[in-house]
């Protein structure tokens, strides 16, 4: 087993069994994710979608895990061309599969406002498609990110929130178009390059109990 999913699940493992004497949440969530540095060549704005789980061990700390899915749009690009031929554009999308660590901040109000830090491993492909050759690039890399947001409650044991997430991973590396280049069709892993992403995301969230510690 890879030493970046080992890590991923000792940190798993420690959040289960460090939390079992304080709330646990389980949510969902999405938004659009808008790419940034090179990344903004290949890619334009996209969505990404999935859910949460978590425990509070402490009065405002908690572990958690993320499992998010990320597309993003791509259309004809003539670094696409250049691999599969006139018309053809990219697809790129992400599986973020992550561990967490939350820390809340006290409020008088029914807002409880948080940042958290996530480790863990994100599988990114990037496929070519509507030219006269089609290829899908698959990229498995240890990825980090930072997020801010706040949950409202909205009703006993439901909060609604928004949050900002940017994330850091590695993605395969698009080249500059030429004759020569040419994906290898169903490949796994490539030359590759980092990749920053910024997500803006609504979430809903069940609890079994007040996250804010008051």
């Amino acid at each position: 087993m890879r030493p970046k999913l080992v890590l991923l699940g000792l940190l798993m493992t420690a959040g289960v069994r460090s939390a079992a004497a304080g709330p646990m949440w389980l949510g969902v969530r999405g938004g659009v994710g808008i790419p940034s540095g090179n990344f903004n060549e290949t890619a334009n704005s996209g969505w990404d979608a999935g859910g949460t789980v978590g425990w509070m061990y402490g009065q405002r700390s908690g572990l958690g895990v993320d499992v998010i899915h990320h597309g993003w749009g791509g259309g004809p690009n003539p670094k696409a061309e250049a691999v599969g031929g006139p018309g053809a554009g990219f697809s790129p999308s992400a599986l973020q599969i992550t561990a967490f660590y939350l820390r809340g901040f006290p409020t008088s109000g029914s807002a409880f406002p948080w940042i958290r830090l996530g480790v863990g491993n994100y599988a990114s492909e990037m496929k070519v498609e509507g030219g006269q050759v089609d290829s899908d690039n698959r990229k498995q890399s240890f990825g980090v990110n930072l997020g801010f947001g706040a949950d409202f409650r909205i009703a006993p044991g439901w909060l609604m929130g928004m949050s900002g997430t940017y994330h850091h991973f590695q993605r395969i590396k698009v080249p500059p178009p030429g004759p020569t280049y040419a994906f290898d069709p169903d490949q796994e892993g490539g030359d590759a390059e980092a990749t920053g992403v910024f997500t803006i995301d609504v979430g809903l969230t069940w609890t079994t109990g007040d996250r804010r510690g008051h």
